[in-house]
């Protein structure tokens, strides 16, 4: 899956909510696979994904932490808000 292609599927996934364990870990794994690959607006639409709908792994999570932390300032004060209680016990 191409960039565009994942964060589309991440934002479509925030949005309706529905996706079966399958369809999780194969979005996981293609994120973990480009995670270099993805710019600020990308990963802001992942952390809708996944971080702010606590749909991810804690292993997703980890990984995405440090590159969250090289974008805060793309992220607004609700979005930041989010951060902090998804990632306040990973």
């Amino acid at each position: 899956m191409s960039v565009n292609e994942i964060t589309t599927c991440a934002c479509g996934y925030a949005i309706s909510g529905f996706g079966t364990p399958y369809f999780n870990k194969v979005m996981e794994g293609a994120v973990m696979a480009n995670l270099a690959e993805f710019n600020s607006q990308s990963l802001r639409e992942l952390a809708r994904g996944f971080v702010f709908s606590m749909r991810g792994s804690k292993l997703l999570l980890q990984m995405l932490m440090p590159r969250f932390q090289t974008v805060m300032e793309e992220f607004s004060i609700n979005e930041c808000c989010y951060l902090l209680y998804s990632y306040h016990d990973v």
